[in-house]
């Protein structure tokens, strides 16, 4: 059983009732309605409605609404039956329901809200128009069913309004869950790297600037990882396995840290780790269990089983540092343990 409009725009009995108090409309009014649909509107119905599609075609807002002759006919029949039902039963869940479900077509057929609240303004002058003609009522009638038509297109309108807002609020806030959703796909496209599933090189660097920017001064240590002999991997076995090669280093280099540190690719076939309230001694010892945990066994590829090591510069922040001198000195710890033979820590 599909949600009533009632219920989800939460007009249950009490805010029903709530709502007719606000409008000023009781019981006794009940009476008026059938007066009104009686003895005005049932006689006229069906040259108000014509007259009413006559003054909303003269305007390019609403007539490029209006594409067809059947179309029209239809919506003609709909505004005939609202007329003809204007008040009737108007405390009912059922009436509600109808004046709600207007507000909620508007806005699924585009229609501006402003059209048919001046569409409402129309109506009711019309229809007060007919009332002061009508010879069937005394004069006592007349002011009483001024007065009921003014309450009760003042219900319809609200409904209407009401329902027409909360559904663009509706449409508002999914278009903004799906903009938050896509933003948070484009940030992991950014913040991570494609092609090994660690930190970017963008993100990793924000991380970094984040840790030297901390006051006090933040005391953490940094690695820069190089594979050995990559580049052979590349022309004996190709391109593809050498990719293949860089995703099992990083799962390999993940593997083996901690979950507060952050690996990122930071270009080619280097990696950095940063390792945020690491003291050096510990800093080494992660290093150590990475570079044990890259070359413990061969990484097994699809194409081929390729034996691999790395080499690892650490190097611990100072208050004065900068990234370009923290990275500098991790760098050049990473040249000395490729020129003191590779698959080894070192320290700057």
């Amino acid at each position: 059983m599909s949600e009533t409009l009632c219920h989800k725009y939460g007009f249950d009995e009490a805010a029903r009732r709530e709502r007719l108090a606000l409008a000023r409309l009781g019981d006794d009014d009940q009476a008026l309605a059938v007066l009104l649909r009686e003895e005005v509107i049932s006689p006229h119905v069906q040259q108000l409605v014509a007259d009413f599609y006559a003054w909303l075609m003269d305007f390019p807002v609403a007539s490029q609404y209006l594409q067809s002759d059947e179309q029209i006919r239809r919506l003609q029949q709909t505004q005939t039956d609202y007329l003809l039902s204007l008040g009737q039963d108007f405390a009912s869940e059922a009436y509600f329901e109808r004046r709600l479900l207007i507000g909620m077509i508007h806005v699924n057929i585009g229609l501006p809200l402003s059209l048919y609240q001046c569409a409402y303004g129309w109506m009711r002058d019309h229809i007060s128009i007919l009332i002061h003609q009508s010879p069937a009522l005394n004069a006592t009638q007349k002011l009483r069913l001024a007065s009921f038509l003014s309450r009760i297109m003042t219900l319809d309108e609200t409904l209407a309004t009401e329902s027409y807002h909360l559904e663009r609020v509706g449409e508002l806030e999914a278009s903004l869950s799906s903009m938050a959703r896509e933003r948070a796909k484009l940030s992991e496209q950014v913040d991570r790297d494609s092609l090994t599933g660690v930190a970017s090189r963008p993100y990793i660097m924000r991380r970094l600037e984040q840790q030297l920017g901390r006051t006090p001064p933040a005391v953490f240590s940094l690695m820069m990882i190089d594979l050995d002999h990559f580049k052979d991997v590349n022309d004996r076995h190709g391109h593809l396995v050498g990719d293949n090669v860089l995703r099992e280093v990083a799962g390999r280099i993940r593997g083996a840290t901690r979950d507060l540190d952050l690996v990122g690719r930071y270009g080619g076939e280097e990696f950095m780790i940063l390792l945020p309230a690491t003291s050096l001694e510990t800093a080494v010892r992660i290093a150590d269990r990475v570079r044990e945990a890259v070359a413990a066994t061969p990484l097994h590829t699809r194409e081929a089983n390729v034996p691999m090591t790395i080499s690892i510069g650490v190097t611990q922040s100072t208050p004065v540092d900068t990234s370009d001198t923290l990275i500098g000195r991790a760098d050049y710890a990473l040249y000395q343990a490729k020129e003191a033979g590779r698959n080894r820590v070192n320290v700057a």
